[in-house]
């Protein structure tokens, strides 16, 4: 990863053993690049053939990272944005760009090792954290979930055989406050015990026209603790618990207006003229009605025994998440339609890998179990209560029960032909099975009778069960040749699979195909000497049935794409000019267009052939360039200084394919950061400045509609933003 001295190096999920963990430099070998285990085996972004980049301790704490969508700019490729509690991630124009419910993410996400099935678990606080591991591309030869994107792995720090604590409290614009502690040492011989929470809170920015108030209150707290037992020599024992809770109020901005038919429709029935702006810095907002919140915990255990060549690790994670809102679905002052939704998660998973080495090959082979439990309850109602409290007006309620059980076997193998080249070649046996009750009501005034909604007819009420599996075998073969000690070549072959599945918020549950690719990738990465590098990638995805999010009048729901290519190159390089002054970029030439998909407009309702369209949040073009120094100063209070400004710039982006008005326009982003270190660092002070030229960006656009169709409403980015911490040690 180009950032800094501890930020050169990338991952996938997966901890390294016991005893590097236990030193408190475990993550860095000597040269300061970060030890990770993309595949399995401790190495640097150096050693490893794929796309990886990974963010360290140092650059988590300096530059603030606190969840998922502060990674942008900081990976190559990576997007992120926010719905209701929900962080969507794409990679190279690939993952699930709304919350669907029942489609699970392309790009998979773990905390501690355990996998994250729903995306509001996507917004775990990066708290106390050793690094950031992420894998661009299909992976799943390796280890646990397959995915189709790439992984994004949360690692936690290690509980440490010597006592040592942190505090930190710190505040900002829109009156932002946070606070933090970590504590860690022995608790008795072979048992070290390590806790550590968090909690920040911020007002909103939005403002709503019509009432005049400010909205979009965020607040989060969470914490973890783990405990680590030492029983043997080669035997330890890792228990992890973690919490979260988080209040959201997800807000968003009129960007077109209602049709005429529907503006006149609604101004007939409030009596009142619907009010709205195409001005995006007025920043209009829909209403003051929406909330949600956000709630997971989790507890997983790791065994390690590690014999004379081989290593035996078992993994059971269990995680339960609450996902809740209540916004209104259209885009006006006073909702007219309003929907509200509560989700239950309840994750259960196991993972086996037993990996070593025999003369010329190293090999790992595992199997993984998964089974979750997923209880929604969706209601609609329309025209809103809050509009005409006394009219019945149309409510629809809707639940679904549906159980997902995957079974994944897996093996990988690396042979050493010689010295300089390596060919290692893996296969994943994968198996899905979906099962789901559906339960509709729709009440319409009394009585219940014959109900249709998006142009799906059914009885009033009506149980629907579905049922189905999939099955998908996923090879991948390559090789890696060291041309000399400073420069590496790599190529590689890999096929990735998603399961299907139905539509828990259309009525008759619409199915929707298991998603494949086929991806090859091949990359050169060189070291230039005094801790600097340069990494370049090149990348080419055929996708069939990629699964894609379109909306109707009532709701948003997910059909299949039957063919899309994706192709483009990747640059990560890191120079040092002098002795603590660096230069670091990052840059993605991404090409992500469908080739067979047509589909209808909710918004113009015109359907639309989108052959050579872009995907959704897949810029052309992205970079991330950065300027650190790093000195030694005498202030009395402080002995050492850290400075750092960056930029990053994304060419336009388009949310949804079909039209201008669906894009976002390029823009830049400019952040400043400063620490002072004391010389005993037993006490530090950080200084802030995000977004400083204050840059309107929207994050995403839906499409929607009242009665016939036609307004488009959007997510606003953060607008700039100051503050700082003080942190104590010891």
């Amino acid at each position: 990863m180009a950032w800094a001295q501890d930020a050169q190096a990338p991952g996938e999920p997966e901890e390294a053993s016991a005893a590097e963990q236990s030193a408190p430099t475990s993550a860095e070998d000597s040269d300061g690049m970060i030890v990770v285990t993309a595949t399995r085996r401790a190495g640097t972004t150096f050693d490893i053939p794929a796309a990886v980049s990974a963010v360290g301790e140092e650059a988590i704490e300096f530059r603030g990272v606190s969840q998922t969508s502060d990674l942008v700019g900081m990976v190559p490729s990576l997007q992120i944005s926010e719905q209701t509690g929900a962080a969507l991630v794409t990679i190279r124009g690939i993952g699930l760009i709304v919350d669907t419910g029942y489609a699970e993410p392309a790009v998979a996400v773990y905390s501690g090792g355990i996998y994250q099935p729903r995306t509001g678990s996507g917004m775990l606080n990066s708290l106390d954290l050793e690094r950031i591991e992420v894998l661009r591309g299909p992976q799943g030869t390796l280890y646990g979930r397959n995915a189709t994107g790439g992984v994004i792995n949360f690692i936690p720090s290690a509980p440490t055989d010597y006592f040592e604590g942190e505090v930190a409290v710190g505040g900002g614009s829109l009156d932002s406050f946070n606070g933090r502690m970590m504590l860690s040492g022995p608790l008795s011989d072979g048992v070290q015990v390590r806790v550590a929470a968090t909690g920040n809170q911020r007002d909103g920015f939005i403002r709503n026209l019509t009432t005049g108030n400010i909205v979009g209150d965020q607040s989060q707290w969470g914490g973890r603790a783990s405990v680590r037992f030492l029983p043997t020599d080669n035997l330890t024992i890792d228990v992890i618990g973690q919490f979260q809770r988080a209040s959201t109020a997800p807000i968003s901005v009129l960007v077109t207006p209602p049709t005429a038919f529907d503006q006149s429709l609604l101004e007939a029935t409030t009596g009142e003229p619907v009010l709205f702006t195409l001005e995006r810095d007025a920043h209009y907002e829909e209403s003051d009605v929406e909330n949600g919140r956000l709630q997971d915990w989790s507890v997983s255990t790791q065994f390690l025994l590690e014999l004379d060549d081989i290593d035996v690790k078992l993994l059971l994670g269990y995680i339960e998440g609450i996902n809740r809102f209540d916004v209104p679905q259209d885009a006006l002052s006073t909702p007219f339609i309003e929907i509200a939704r509560d989700d239950l998660s309840q994750a259960y998973s196991a993972e086996l890998n037993v990996s070593g080495s025999t003369g010329s090959l190293e090999w790992i082979v595992g199997a993984y179990a998964f089974k979750e439990d997923y209880d929604a309850n969706l209601n609609f109602r329309f025209p809103s209560t809050e509009l005409i409290p006394t009219l019945p007006g149309l409510v629809i309620f809707s639940n679904g029960v549906e159980e997902n059980k995957n079974l994944g076997l897996f093996g990988d193998v690396t042979f050493h032909v010689t010295d300089s080249l390596q060919a290692y070649a893996g296969l994943r046996y994968g198996r899905d099975e979906k099962s789901m009750t559906q339960n509709n009501l729709a009440i319409l005034g009394p009585p219940p009778g014959i109900a249709t909604v998006d142009g799906c007819t059914f009885a009033n009420p009506e149980t629907r069960s579905f049922s189905r599996s999939w099955d998908n075998f996923s090879p991948r073969v390559g090789f890696q040749y060291t041309a000399s000690p400073n420069v590496n070549f790599y190529g590689q072959f890999q096929v990735g699979s998603k399961s299907g599945g139905w539509n828990f918020t259309q009525p008759c549950g619409n199915p929707f195909e298991q998603e494949e690719v086929n991806a090859y990738e091949a990359g050169v990465k060189t070291q230039l000497g005094r801790g600097s590098s340069l990494n370049i990638t090149g990348f080419y995805y055929d996708y069939s049935n990629l699964q894609v999010f379109t909306s109707r009048v009532s709701t948003a729901f997910v059909v299949n794409a039957p063919e899309a290519r994706v192709f483009g190159a990747e640059l990560e390089g890191r120079v040092e000019i002098v002795p603590g002054l660096s230069v670091d970029a990052t840059a993605t030439f991404l090409h992500a267009r469908y080739s067979e998909f047509v589909d209808t407009d909710i918004v113009t309702g015109i359907t639309y052939d989108l052959d050579g369209e872009p995907l959704s949040r897949a810029p052309d073009f992205t970079m991330n360039l950065g300027v650190q120094y790093d000195t030694s100063i005498d202030l009395g209070l402080f002995s050492s200084m850290m400075v750092r400004a960056e930029t990053f710039h994304t060419s336009e982006v388009a949310y949804r394919p079909y039209a201008p008005e669906d894009r976002e326009d390029g823009y830049w982003l400019f952040n400043a950061f400063l620490q002072f270190d004391s010389p005993a660092d037993d006490y530090s002070l950080r200084l802030f400045a995000r977004n400083i030229g204050d840059e309107q960006y929207l994050t995403q656009i839906f499409g929607g509609g009242v009665a016939t169709a036609g307004y488009r409403k959007a997510t606003v980015g953060l607008p700039r933003t100051i503050g700082g911490e003080v942190i104590f040690s010891f």
